[in-house]
């Protein structure tokens, strides 16, 4: 969020996202083309991120699903 303690402006969040996708994009591949199947993720800001990660190129070809849950943690950070 812009006005966390990261100061994340757009810029700042779409890069994040492109070196992500740059690494989780390789994941797996040696064994699989496709890679890995199932990612964990925590500490996630909000469902939209999520969203947002898995519509990059790299990803969005492999048309992968959302399981997304709000966590009753007081930071409002969610896993997926």
């Amino acid at each position: 969020m812009p006005t966390g303690s990261y100061n994340y402006t757009p810029t700042v969040y779409h890069d994040k996202l492109n070196k992500l996708t740059t690494v989780l994009s390789k994941i797996g591949t040696e064994f699989s083309p496709d890679g890995w199947s199932i990612l964990g993720c925590a500490e996630v800001e909000n469902r939209g991120v999520l969203k947002d990660l898995i519509a990059q190129p790299g990803l969005a070809e492999r048309h992968l699903g959302i399981v997304h849950f709000d966590s009753p943690d007081e930071r409002g950070i969610d896993v997926g």
